[in-house]
C-alpha cells in the first residue's frame, strides 16, 4: 500500500495535534484512523467501541478502514494518524510493515504528563502507562519506523514541520 504514511507512537506523543497542523498540497489527504473507524461503524466514542469489540476485532476494523481510505482516495497520498487501539493487537506488526511509518515520541515522563493534562481522570500511574504504551509488540512496531521524531522539546508546529519534510522527501 504505497502512498500511505502512518504516524505512530504512544498516547501523548502528539500524533493527532501534529497531523492537524500539517500544511500539505492537495495531493495529500490527512485522516485520523480512530475517527474513520467511528464513522465507518456508526460509533461516537472510540474507547467504548474498542472496549466492546476488543483488540483483534478492532484491529481488523482498522485494516478495513485503511483499505477503504485507499479506495476512496486512489490518487492521493494518505497521512494517517494511527490511534493506540489500532496497534494494541499483537498481530498488527505484519500488516503495518507494509507502510511508511513515522514514529513520534518524547521523554516518557513528558508523555505521561501530557496524558494527565489531557485527561485529569487518568487511572493509570506512570508504571502502568509505560507497560501499556511500550508493550513488546509496540516496541517492535516503533523500532520498525522509517523515521523517528523526538518532540520532547519541540512545539506542535515544529513537529509538524519535521513531519512535512520527511513526507515530502519520502514521496519524491
Amino acid at each position: 500500500m504505497d502512498n500511505i504514511f502512518l504516524v505512530i507512537g504512544p498516547s501523548g506523543a502528539g500524533k493527532s495535534k501534529t497531523v492537524d497542523k500539517l500544511n500539505l498540497p492537495d495531493n495529500f489527504v490527512v485522516r485520523h484512523l480512530d475517527k474513520v473507524i467511528c464513522n465507518h461503524n456508526n460509533e461516537s466514542r472510540i474507547s467504548q467501541y474498542l472496549n466492546r469489540i476488543q483488540n483483534p476485532a478492532f484491529f481488523h476494523k482498522s485494516v478495513n478502514s485503511i483499505r477503504k481510505l485507499k479506495d476512496e482516495f486512489p490518487d492521493k497520498k494518505l497521512i494517517i494518524d494511527i490511534g493506540a487501539g489500532s496497534i494494541d493487537y499483537t498481530d498488527c506488526l505484519d500488516f503495518y510493515s507494509n507502510f511508511f511509518k513515522i514514529y513520534l515520541h518524547a521523554d516518557k515522563e513528558i508523555l505521561y504528563n501530557r496524558i494527565l493534562q489531557k485527561n485529569p481522570d487518568e487511572t493509570r500511574d506512570l508504571k502502568e502507562y509505560l507497560a501499556s504504551e511500550y508493550s513488546p509488540h509496540r516496541i517492535k512496531l516503533y523500532a520498525s519506523a522509517n523515521f523517528t521524531v523526538d518532540n520532547s522539546k519541540l512545539t506542535i508546529e515544529q513537529t509538524a514541520n519535521a513531519l512535512e519534510k520527511i513526507i515530502f522527501n519520502a514521496s519524491k
